[in-house]
Protein backbone atom coordinates (compact mmCIF):
# COMPACT_ATOMS: atom_id res chain seq x y z
CA UNK A 1 0.00 0.00 0.00
CA UNK A 2 0.79 3.64 0.07
CA UNK A 3 3.15 4.60 2.67
CA UNK A 4 1.28 5.33 5.97
CA UNK A 5 0.55 9.01 6.28
CA UNK A 6 1.46 9.51 9.87
CA UNK A 7 4.92 7.80 9.64
CA UNK A 8 7.29 9.26 11.57
CA UNK A 9 11.08 8.20 13.06
CA UNK A 10 10.59 6.43 16.24
CA UNK A 11 11.51 8.41 19.71
CA UNK A 12 14.93 6.91 20.81
CA UNK A 13 13.82 6.96 24.08
CA UNK A 14 10.42 5.50 23.97
CA UNK A 15 10.29 2.76 26.64
CA UNK A 16 6.84 1.36 26.31
CA UNK A 17 7.38 0.73 22.50
CA UNK A 18 10.79 -0.99 23.38
CA UNK A 19 8.90 -3.28 25.93
CA UNK A 20 6.58 -3.57 23.65
CA UNK A 21 8.26 -4.70 20.70
CA UNK A 22 10.44 -6.98 22.90
CA UNK A 23 7.44 -9.10 24.13
CA UNK A 24 5.90 -9.24 20.71
CA UNK A 25 9.26 -10.81 19.19
CA UNK A 26 9.18 -13.53 21.92
CA UNK A 27 5.60 -14.59 21.29
CA UNK A 28 6.97 -14.56 17.14
CA UNK A 29 9.81 -17.45 18.30
CA UNK A 30 7.44 -19.10 20.71
CA UNK A 31 4.95 -19.84 18.10
CA UNK A 32 7.45 -20.15 15.66
CA UNK A 33 8.38 -23.44 17.17
CA UNK A 34 5.26 -25.08 15.92
CA UNK A 35 2.77 -24.86 12.61
CA UNK A 36 -0.05 -25.51 14.96
CA UNK A 37 -1.74 -21.66 14.83
CA UNK A 38 -0.04 -20.84 11.80
CA UNK A 39 -2.92 -17.97 11.39
CA UNK A 40 -1.74 -16.73 14.74
CA UNK A 41 2.10 -16.70 13.94
CA UNK A 42 1.30 -15.05 10.60
CA UNK A 43 -0.34 -12.39 12.89
CA UNK A 44 1.90 -12.01 14.96
CA UNK A 45 4.78 -11.30 11.94
CA UNK A 46 2.96 -8.74 10.74
CA UNK A 47 2.63 -6.79 14.16
CA UNK A 48 6.05 -7.47 14.40
CA UNK A 49 7.05 -5.72 11.52
CA UNK A 50 4.81 -2.59 12.26
CA UNK A 51 6.27 -2.11 15.61
CA UNK A 52 9.85 -2.92 14.41
CA UNK A 53 9.60 -0.14 11.12
CA UNK A 54 12.35 2.58 11.29
CA UNK A 55 9.11 4.88 10.30
CA UNK A 56 6.57 4.36 13.07
CA UNK A 57 2.65 4.49 11.70
CA UNK A 58 0.64 4.32 14.61
CA UNK A 59 -2.31 3.57 12.48
CA UNK A 60 -0.52 1.35 10.95
CA UNK A 61 0.33 -0.57 14.30
CA UNK A 62 -3.15 0.19 15.81
CA UNK A 63 -4.42 -1.80 13.33
CA UNK A 64 -2.18 -5.11 12.98
CA UNK A 65 -2.72 -4.97 16.50
CA UNK A 66 -6.77 -5.11 16.03
CA UNK A 67 -6.06 -7.89 13.84
CA UNK A 68 -3.60 -9.70 16.00
CA UNK A 69 -6.52 -9.66 18.84
CA UNK A 70 -9.39 -10.92 16.37
CA UNK A 71 -6.80 -13.60 15.72
CA UNK A 72 -5.67 -14.56 19.07
CA UNK A 73 -9.70 -14.28 19.68
CA UNK A 74 -10.51 -16.86 17.05
CA UNK A 75 -7.75 -19.30 18.09
CA UNK A 76 -8.89 -19.39 21.60
CA UNK A 77 -12.60 -20.37 20.13
CA UNK A 78 -11.18 -23.48 17.78
CA UNK A 79 -8.68 -24.24 20.73
CA UNK A 80 -11.85 -24.40 23.12
CA UNK A 81 -13.86 -26.73 19.93
CA UNK A 82 -11.08 -29.01 19.59
CA UNK A 83 -10.30 -27.55 16.00
CA UNK A 84 -6.76 -26.56 17.06
CA UNK A 85 -4.43 -27.96 19.60
CA UNK A 86 -4.07 -26.34 23.31
CA UNK A 87 -0.97 -23.58 23.13
CA UNK A 88 2.42 -24.72 24.29
CA UNK A 89 3.32 -24.36 27.96
CA UNK A 90 3.61 -20.13 28.35
CA UNK A 91 2.13 -18.77 24.81
CA UNK A 92 -1.37 -18.18 26.28
CA UNK A 93 0.08 -15.82 28.61
CA UNK A 94 2.93 -14.19 26.19
CA UNK A 95 -0.02 -13.26 23.81
CA UNK A 96 -2.06 -11.87 26.68
CA UNK A 97 1.20 -9.78 28.14
CA UNK A 98 1.26 -8.36 24.12
CA UNK A 99 -2.40 -7.06 23.78
CA UNK A 100 -2.40 -5.47 27.26
CA UNK A 101 1.05 -3.76 26.30
CA UNK A 102 -0.37 -3.20 22.98
CA UNK A 103 -3.68 -1.21 24.60
CA UNK A 104 -1.52 0.33 27.01
CA UNK A 105 0.95 1.52 24.36
CA UNK A 106 -2.05 2.87 22.04
CA UNK A 107 -3.78 4.72 24.82
CA UNK A 108 -0.88 6.41 25.77
CA UNK A 109 -0.25 8.12 22.47
CA UNK A 110 -2.68 11.14 21.48
CA UNK A 111 -2.72 9.91 17.86
CA UNK A 112 -3.64 6.23 19.27
CA UNK A 113 -6.55 7.36 21.41
CA UNK A 114 -7.69 9.36 18.48
CA UNK A 115 -7.97 6.27 16.72
CA UNK A 116 -9.27 3.86 19.92
CA UNK A 117 -12.52 6.66 20.62
CA UNK A 118 -13.35 6.94 16.76
CA UNK A 119 -13.62 3.35 16.78
CA UNK A 120 -17.43 3.71 18.22
CA UNK A 121 -18.57 5.56 14.79
CA UNK A 122 -18.40 1.93 13.27
CA UNK A 123 -20.84 0.39 15.49
CA UNK A 124 -23.12 -1.19 12.61
CA UNK A 125 -26.47 -2.98 13.11
CA UNK A 126 -26.18 -6.98 11.53
CA UNK A 127 -27.93 -5.91 8.43
CA UNK A 128 -25.36 -2.43 8.16
CA UNK A 129 -22.45 -5.01 8.83
CA UNK A 130 -23.44 -7.85 6.39
CA UNK A 131 -23.63 -4.73 3.94
CA UNK A 132 -20.51 -3.67 4.64
CA UNK A 133 -19.03 -7.09 4.41
CA UNK A 134 -20.80 -7.83 0.79
CA UNK A 135 -19.04 -4.61 -1.14
CA UNK A 136 -15.86 -5.25 0.63
CA UNK A 137 -15.75 -8.68 -0.40
CA UNK A 138 -16.67 -7.94 -3.85
CA UNK A 139 -13.45 -5.62 -3.90
CA UNK A 140 -11.44 -8.07 -2.00
CA UNK A 141 -12.13 -10.40 -4.78
CA UNK A 142 -11.47 -7.33 -7.14
CA UNK A 143 -7.94 -6.62 -5.79
CA UNK A 144 -7.66 -10.78 -5.37
CA UNK A 145 -7.54 -11.29 -9.37
CA UNK A 146 -5.42 -7.93 -10.12
CA UNK A 147 -1.82 -9.25 -9.87
CA UNK A 148 -0.74 -6.44 -12.53
CA UNK A 149 -1.15 -3.43 -9.65
CA UNK A 150 -1.53 -5.57 -6.19
CA UNK A 151 1.24 -7.26 -4.69
CA UNK A 152 0.81 -10.82 -2.59
CA UNK A 153 1.12 -8.77 0.50
CA UNK A 154 -1.39 -6.32 -0.64
CA UNK A 155 -3.79 -8.95 -1.73
CA UNK A 156 -3.15 -10.59 1.28
CA UNK A 157 -3.29 -7.73 3.77
CA UNK A 158 -6.70 -6.53 2.24
CA UNK A 159 -8.55 -10.19 2.48
CA UNK A 160 -7.49 -10.55 6.33
CA UNK A 161 -9.48 -7.37 6.85
CA UNK A 162 -12.19 -7.65 4.97
CA UNK A 163 -12.69 -11.06 6.57
CA UNK A 164 -12.56 -9.44 10.13
CA UNK A 165 -15.48 -6.96 9.40
CA UNK A 166 -18.05 -7.79 12.42
CA UNK A 167 -16.15 -10.20 14.30
CA UNK A 168 -13.62 -10.14 17.00
CA UNK A 169 -14.11 -9.17 20.66
CA UNK A 170 -14.39 -5.46 19.70
CA UNK A 171 -16.40 -5.59 15.60
CA UNK A 172 -16.64 -1.68 15.52
CA UNK A 173 -12.87 -1.93 15.47
CA UNK A 174 -12.41 -4.26 13.21
CA UNK A 175 -15.00 -2.48 10.67
CA UNK A 176 -12.53 0.66 11.50
CA UNK A 177 -9.56 -1.30 10.09
CA UNK A 178 -11.37 -2.90 7.23
CA UNK A 179 -12.83 0.31 5.70
CA UNK A 180 -10.12 2.72 6.54
CA UNK A 181 -7.62 -0.21 4.98
CA UNK A 182 -9.86 0.15 1.63
CA UNK A 183 -10.22 3.55 1.76
CA UNK A 184 -6.21 4.04 1.63
CA UNK A 185 -6.37 1.67 -0.95
CA UNK A 186 -8.63 3.41 -3.37
CA UNK A 187 -7.08 6.96 -1.73
CA UNK A 188 -3.68 5.64 -3.02
CA UNK A 189 -4.19 4.03 -6.38
CA UNK A 190 -6.00 7.94 -7.37
CA UNK A 191 -3.16 9.92 -5.66
CA UNK A 192 -0.77 8.11 -7.35
CA UNK A 193 -2.18 8.32 -10.66
CA UNK A 194 -3.12 12.19 -10.37
CA UNK A 195 -0.01 13.39 -8.78
CA UNK A 196 2.38 11.45 -11.17
CA UNK A 197 0.16 12.36 -14.23
CA UNK A 198 -1.13 15.94 -13.45
CA UNK A 199 -4.50 15.12 -13.75
CA UNK A 200 -6.61 17.28 -11.41
CA UNK A 201 -7.95 15.41 -8.64
CA UNK A 202 -11.20 18.01 -7.85
CA UNK A 203 -12.11 17.52 -11.64
CA UNK A 204 -12.18 14.02 -11.50
CA UNK A 205 -14.41 14.14 -8.21
CA UNK A 206 -16.51 16.73 -9.87
CA UNK A 207 -17.28 14.69 -12.79
CA UNK A 208 -15.54 16.94 -15.11
CA UNK A 209 -13.00 14.24 -16.14
CA UNK A 210 -15.28 11.27 -17.24
CA UNK A 211 -17.56 13.95 -18.97
CA UNK A 212 -14.10 14.59 -21.12
CA UNK A 213 -13.46 12.79 -24.21
CA UNK A 214 -9.86 14.56 -24.17
CA UNK A 215 -9.69 12.80 -20.71
CA UNK A 216 -10.70 9.88 -21.37
CA UNK A 217 -8.52 9.38 -24.41
CA UNK A 218 -5.18 10.74 -22.01
CA UNK A 219 -5.80 7.78 -19.66
CA UNK A 220 -6.51 5.29 -22.39
CA UNK A 221 -3.41 6.04 -24.38
CA UNK A 222 -0.77 6.59 -21.26
CA UNK A 223 0.99 3.85 -19.85
CA UNK A 224 0.12 0.54 -19.20
CA UNK A 225 -0.37 0.86 -15.24
CA UNK A 226 -2.57 3.84 -15.54
CA UNK A 227 -4.77 2.15 -17.78
CA UNK A 228 -4.85 -0.49 -15.32
CA UNK A 229 -5.71 1.58 -12.34
CA UNK A 230 -8.63 3.51 -13.88
CA UNK A 231 -9.79 0.09 -15.65
CA UNK A 232 -9.72 -1.11 -12.18
CA UNK A 233 -11.62 1.97 -11.03
CA UNK A 234 -14.18 1.78 -12.97
CA UNK A 235 -14.84 -1.51 -13.26
CA UNK A 236 -15.59 -1.70 -9.24
CA UNK A 237 -17.97 1.21 -9.22
CA UNK A 238 -20.43 0.05 -7.91
CA UNK A 239 -18.89 -2.11 -4.91
CA UNK A 240 -17.38 1.10 -4.16
CA UNK A 241 -20.64 2.95 -4.08
CA UNK A 242 -22.21 0.22 -1.88
CA UNK A 243 -19.15 0.67 0.41
CA UNK A 244 -19.26 4.52 0.80
CA UNK A 245 -23.46 4.15 1.28
CA UNK A 246 -22.83 2.14 3.78
CA UNK A 247 -19.95 3.11 5.55
CA UNK A 248 -21.66 6.33 5.97
CA UNK A 249 -19.58 9.70 5.01
CA UNK A 250 -18.22 10.38 7.93
CA UNK A 251 -15.70 7.23 7.24
CA UNK A 252 -15.20 8.28 3.80
CA UNK A 253 -16.32 11.10 3.14
CA UNK A 254 -14.64 11.38 0.11
CA UNK A 255 -15.60 7.99 -2.04
CA UNK A 256 -19.23 8.50 -2.88
CA UNK A 257 -18.51 11.14 -5.27
CA UNK A 258 -15.81 9.71 -6.68
CA UNK A 259 -17.66 6.27 -6.98
CA UNK A 260 -20.24 8.27 -8.69
CA UNK A 261 -17.66 9.66 -10.72
CA UNK A 262 -16.43 6.26 -11.87
CA UNK A 263 -19.69 4.84 -12.23
CA UNK A 264 -20.14 7.12 -15.24
CA UNK A 265 -16.74 6.42 -16.62
CA UNK A 266 -17.78 3.42 -16.85
CA UNK A 267 -21.10 4.27 -18.68
CA UNK A 268 -19.73 5.97 -20.86
CA UNK A 269 -16.43 3.69 -21.70
CA UNK A 270 -19.43 0.53 -22.04
CA UNK A 271 -18.09 -1.36 -19.57
CA UNK A 272 -19.85 -3.88 -17.74
CA UNK A 273 -18.15 -6.10 -15.21
CA UNK A 274 -20.35 -9.24 -16.07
Amino acid sequence: LVPAPDAAPKASDDALHDELLTAARALLVALGGTNAHQDLLDATKSYVEALASKELSISRVYARGIRLENTEYATVDRIAADDLPAFSVGVESMVRTVLELHRTYIMSRTDGRELANGAAAFRRRPEETSAIKDAAESLSAAVSQTTELFGEDVREEIAAVVNDIGTGPQPERSNQVAIYTLGNLIWGLVKGVTTNQGVILSAIVGGAFVASVPGAAAVAGGATIINAVWTFLAANAQPLMALAVSAGVIALPWLLPLSQALDRLRRLAGMNRD
